[in-house]
């Protein structure tokens, strides 16, 4: 039973790593990237729509 428990908590680890974490990160290194080589800011709706899209993305979702 304990096993079961620990690998509950381990697969929401990865799903929150997956949904959150993962695609806040990309969504700044993009905005941050296009910010520093082009000097034109990103509109924050843009960042926010292209973070909740990536992991819906087959690239993303190895699973």
């Amino acid at each position: 039973m304990a096993s079961a428990q620990i690998a509950e908590v381990l697969v929401g680890i990865y799903l929150g790593l997956l949904a959150g974490i993962f695609p806040g990160f990309i969504a700044f290194s993009i905005g941050f990237g296009f910010k520093y080589f082009t000097n034109v800011t990103v509109p924050g709706l843009g960042v926010v729509v292209l973070g909740g899209a990536l992991p819906a993305s087959p690239v993303v979702s190895w699973g």
